[in-house]
């Protein structure tokens, strides 16, 4: 699986998601993918033009109650929603957490890790609460 990696956010630098791109492959492909049965991943910055890319999209504002981000399936392509400007309000950073345990690549790593499990953003747990359930 690839996953492109685009800014629509003035906060997050082309030399971020570089350094997220080459973190999310070593944490995929050096631990998640071997424990999960499942094969390696490329990242990049940008389009490449890849066929079934999972398309990552960095914004500052947007998203369902506050989430810091989410994945889905448009159309049949698995996309991923990652709002920087919810983890800045919450007193996270972009690459480091600035001790709140929030960051923007961690919320991005988090949306990654789902996808590979779920790329279709169709398996939701329910909680014994009314009103909870989470992908």
């Amino acid at each position: 699986m690839h996953f492109t990696l685009k800014s629509r956010s003035s906060q997050v630098s082309h030399a971020a998601m570089v350094t997220m791109a080459h973190a999310i492959e070593q944490l995929v492909n050096d631990r998640f993918a071997a424990a999960w049965g499942l094969c390696p991943i490329t990242a990049s910055v940008g389009d490449t033009g890849a066929q079934e890319a999972v398309q990552c999209v960095f914004v500052n504002a947007g998203g369902p109650d506050g989430a810091l981000g989410w994945h889905d399936d448009i159309g049949g392509t698995p996309i991923i929603v990652d709002v920087a400007g919810a983890v800045w309000k919450a007193g996270g950073g972009l690459l480091e957490d600035n001790g709140t345990g929030l960051s923007v690549s961690s919320a991005f790593a988090h949306e990654v890790l789902e996808t590979l499990v779920d790329s279709r953003a169709g398996d939701w747990v329910r909680l014994n609460r009314p009103s909870s359930s989470f992908a």
